[in-house]
């Protein structure tokens, strides 16, 4: 039987017409032309008028799954398998990349050094996530002119090694942005538990000043090949000197949103940083829940 382009219901076989759009266009014209306050009036609103569908509850029927490309689409997908797990959002694998070079010792962000702010914003976030979502897991890659595991991915009962880590990464020296993004590829891959309910982020924080190596075909490949979400964040209070292009470049597109952000104060690093640190389920589309399997 022939299905709705709109809802995905079932159309009629005599009309071809959908019941339950036209459902909703007569609940809406109830709602425009009739008195208010009437009581039959509210009573057909209430109960003919169809809510609008968020893009994740309206997966199933608006497009098949099969049909669903690109990173909103993957995104999705992983909201249904969670759906179907039982569990409200997808579990997060979120490694950090941190860029430790000479440039971030820069003293522009509000009287703070960059790597500094960049230290004590991502501080406020792990402990956020760790509160709200402890079994999500999260790892640091820091670099320079090359770049390392600083702390592997662990789920977030414990933090206590991964904060360590993070105050005690220094630096100096060129920025290997290729390097980092291939180790946090290789950090990502080693999660045995991933499954296809399971989001893979990468969080860049970095002047972006890359100086070894070219980052843009190896993000390429993290996004389209390893399904990972590049999340970059330029850090530097001189609006000329982060590498915005390349740091826009590498972020991944969700619907028309690219995920990339220019900050050049602690105040707007700590607000935006907070925001990163909620699942990425709840704030690319606020209060939509997890999609119906």
């Amino acid at each position: 039987m022939s299905q709705c382009q709109l809802c995905g219901g079932e159309l009629d076989p005599d009309t071809h017409a959908c019941p339950q759009c036209a459902q909703h266009r007569a609940g809406v014209r109830r709602k425009t032309t009739m008195p208010l306050g009437s009581p039959s009036t509210n009573r057909n609103v209430s109960a003919r008028t169809v809510r609008p569908q968020t893009p994740a509850r309206s997966i199933r029927s608006t497009q098949s799954m099969s049909n669903l490309t690109g990173t909103t689409g993957a995104l999705l997908k992983q909201m249904v398998a969670a759906a179907q797990q039982g569990r409200a959002h997808p579990r997060e694998d979120v490694v950090i990349v941190l860029d430790v070079s000479g440039s971030m010792d820069e003293c522009d962000m509000e009287g703070w050094r960059r790597l500094d702010a960049a230290m004590e914003c991502l501080e406020r976030l792990i402990r956020d996530k760790q509160r709200s979502d402890p079994d999500d897991q999260i790892g640091l890659v820091s670099f320079s002119d090359t770049a390392h595991v600083a702390a592997p991915l662990k789920p977030l009962h414990d933090a206590s090694s991964l904060l360590t880590a993070l105050h005690d990464a220094r630096g100096g020296g060129s920025t290997n942005l290729r390097a980092a993004l291939t180790v946090a590829g290789q950090e990502l891959r080693s999660d045995g538990q991933a499954d296809a309910a399971t989001v893979r982020r990468i969080v860049v924080l970095s002047d972006g000043f890359e100086n070894v190596g070219t980052a843009t075909s190896i993000a390429d490949q993290l996004k389209d090949k390893d399904g990972a979400i590049i999340q970059s964040v330029g850090v530097a209070g001189d609006p000329a000197a982060p590498n915005r292009p390349l740091l826009e470049e590498i972020a991944s597109l969700i619907g028309s949103e690219r995920q990339y952000r220019y900050i050049t104060n602690f105040t707007s690093l700590q607000r935006h940083l907070t925001h990163v640190s909620r699942k990425l389920s709840t704030t690319v589309w606020p209060g939509s829940g997890a999609p119906q399997p």
